[in-house]
């Protein structure tokens, strides 16, 4: 119904005959550290692939799209972990591309592990020719959310189409977004609210923003809130190391250094402590690789 918000999603217990899981944003940031996003693209390919139904893989490139199947996508999945090395960039790649020869290389080799491949106008018929119908999509990435993608599937194989929103920051606080990233946000949110089957969100918080974002749009596709996992790490029999603090307490800030992540606040605030509690101020670690 319109003006009711985003619904919660009913679960079956009829899964679709496969499933396609968008690579497109691991592939373009091969040879970076994995961001937040990054590490959640793959546990889910990690994920789809130990599962007993079967596990396509799409990615977009400069050259048009490419289709992995589940033998190869088993091949890529070696390459993303770090057990098997990416092969060299292609005669073409380094003829039409000048971006870094590690995304080059990983885009060299899911053409060599290739189900199929197409330039962007091809996309439909290349489901059409490869994937069961009803084959559902699965985009955890917010990358290669477009409407060509999306009218593939509904109107080529019929699938359903699984989106997952991470946050709403680029429109809660615009004035900490790259120039055009609030806009190009906004853009996307209003695709996936308008053709998605079902949202899923990482937080109640995250499905709150979104609903009030897509408020005014009509009909909202249907929601589950699937909290992030960790993987747990054993512990040997050695005492842990002190912190760079000794046994002074302090607090970890995990994440991209950005403005957006708003570490000038967290500066500030440790300035106030220090100026309160002197010496028992506790430490303040933050932890992650230069953003833009």
């Amino acid at each position: 119904m319109h003006g009711d918000g985003i619904k919660l999603a009913i679960t079956t217990n009829n899964p679709p005959p496969a499933r396609l899981l968008d690579i497109t944003r691991t592939i373009s940031r091969v040879g970076m550290r994995p961001t937040g996003i990054d590490r959640v693209e793959r546990a889910y390919l990690k994920h789809l692939l130990d599962t007993d139904i079967p596990t396509f893989l799409l990615a977009r490139t400069p050259l048009g799209y490419i289709l992995v199947g589940q033998e190869g996508a088993r091949h890529i999945r070696e390459r993303i972990e770090g057990r098997v090395s990416w092969g060299a960039a292609g005669a073409v790649s380094r003829l039409l591309d000048r971006r870094q020869d590690t995304v080059q290389g990983a885009e060299a080799e899911l053409r060599r592990f290739a189900r199929a491949r197409c330039t962007r106008s091809g996309l439909k018929r290349m489901l059409e020719r490869n994937l069961p119908p009803g084959t559902a999509y699965v985009n955890v990435g917010h990358s290669n959310l477009s409407g060509r993608v999306f009218n593939a599937f509904h109107k080529g194989i019929g699938g359903r189409v699984a989106v997952l929103i991470h946050d709403t920051i680029p429109l809660d606080h615009p004035q900490s977004q790259a120039e055009g990233a609030t806009d190009r946000f906004a853009g996307m949110l209003s695709r996936v609210g308008a053709a998605a089957d079902l949202l899923i969100f990482n937080s109640n918080d995250t499905r709150a923003k979104v609903g009030s974002h897509l408020a005014g749009q009509g009909d909202i596709p249907d929601s589950i809130v699937a909290h992030l996992g960790v993987d747990l790490v054993g512990l040997d029999d050695h005492q842990p190391t002190l912190g760079p603090f000794g046994e002074k307490a302090y607090f970890i800030s995990v994440g991209t250094i950005e403005p957006r992540k708003n570490h000038d606040f967290l500066l500030d605030l440790w300035q106030v402590l220090q100026s309160r509690l002197g010496p028992q101020t506790p430490g303040l670690l933050i932890c992650g690789q230069r953003g833009w």
